[in-house]
């Protein structure tokens, strides 16, 4: 295992200041903050505990917005930052420094921007979900709960029970390792989870429809969301199905994650998680109504850097995806994003994280790139 001392923190979003706390906890670690909004906020940050209340104060986080300094001796930098703004983050990191790159979570194609990175040593590394479901209160304080469990892959290499290890340390989540990245990359949760969700909930609305109240993204969670959900959840085994080389047998459906063997059950199981309870849509609101939000991070990231890349990933294997298409064909409809050409297809330019994009553009190419 590679000796840490340095670990930079990038974003201070829920996840990031969630991670800052709870890592900063540990004196072995020098923890730097990196915020854009690093001059809005203190070093001071807090942490609740959203099933016991227990109150965590961050110890010596520093907070910066320079990140060539913060950088310059960082051993290990986790990104916790949506995935449409990796690229430019990416350029930023010291190609032949960093130790290790930890993303969370790691899907959303973020391992295609990584391969200098790999070359020079670095190990890439990624979990399949998020440690935590956690929400700012403010801009230092977070109401956070930790996930029973994480999984963890590292590009190219088979991860070692010391790096997991490390990871459970970290973040005092038990740690567990998957086989290859690409399992993370195929993980069915917010690509599968959101946009069955936003498309149940609004695909006979648009972007002037007014509704009368905010809805609760999961604890108003309805029958069609779930019965979308478990259908592009079998739309996605028929992918990792068609990738027989690559052991994808970690990829595992909602349905079973959630132990929810029929949508009914999904829907029982999904509005009585407290932790999610108090989550709303994406809206906004305009006078005495509310409005759908599509630059909420939710359309912005898991339609175009989500299911669209694993739509991606199918057209390389030529797998049908009827429900993956109709879910996409709404949301290139009401979002104004071209997603589809005037022949119908995918229009692979428009999503930039795609391994088409990267020369990646065949089933050996897929195996070169992640085993």
């Amino acid at each position: 295992m590679v000796n840490i001392k340095n670990i930079c923190i990038i974003g201070a979003g829920n996840i990031g200041v969630t991670a800052a706390v709870d890592i900063s906890q540990n004196p072995s670690y020098k923890v730097t903050l990196i915020s854009s909004r690093a001059n809005e906020i203190n070093n001071t940050f807090k942490k609740i505990d959203s099933d016991t209340g227990i109150e965590t104060i961050g110890k010596n986080i520093t907070v910066t917005n320079d990140y060539k300094e913060a950088l310059n001796d960082c051993d290990l930098a986790i990104i916790t930052i949506p995935s449409f703004l990796i690229y430019e983050i990416i350029k930023k990191l010291p190609k032949n420094k960093l130790k290790m790159i930890l993303f969370l979570p790691g899907y959303g194609g973020k391992e295609f921007y990584c391969k200098e990175l790999h070359e020079n040593g670095c190990i890439v590394a990624g979990v399949d979900r998020s440690p935590y479901v956690a929400r700012l209160l403010n801009k230092n304080t977070v109401k956070a709960s930790s996930k029973k469990s994480i999984r963890l892959a590292i590009l190219k290499d088979q991860i070692s029970l010391d790096l997991c290890s490390f990871v459970e340390k970290l973040f005092k989540i038990p740690c567990m390792p998957l086989n290859n990245y690409l399992t993370v990359t195929f993980t069915p949760s917010n690509p599968i989870l959101h946009t069955s969700r936003l498309y149940a909930l609004f695909n006979d609305s648009s972007n002037k429809t007014k509704f009368p109240r905010m809805i609760k993204f999961y604890a108003e969670w309805n029958d069609a969301s779930s019965e979308l959900l478990f259908q592009m959840d079998s739309e996605l085994q028929k992918i990792c199905k068609s990738y027989p080389q690559i052991d994808l047998s970690g990829v595992v459906p909602n349905p079973i994650h959630y132990e929810s063997p029929t949508p009914q059950l999904l829907t029982k199981k999904i509005t009585s998680i407290s932790s999610l309870s108090n989550i709303d849509s994406p809206m906004i609101k305009n006078d005495n109504f509310y409005l759908i939000d599509f630059n909420s991070r939710y359309f912005v990231e898991d339609f175009k850097y989500g299911l669209a890349l694993l739509k991606a990933f199918a057209l390389i294997t030529n797998v049908e995806t009827p429900y993956f298409d109709k879910v996409l064909k709404w949301y290139s409809r009401v979002s104004g994003d071209k997603l589809f050409d005037e022949q119908d297809k995918l229009n692979l330019s428009t999503i930039k994280s795609c391994p088409q994009n990267f020369n990646i553009i065949t089933i050996n190419d897929i195996i070169n790139y992640y085993v």
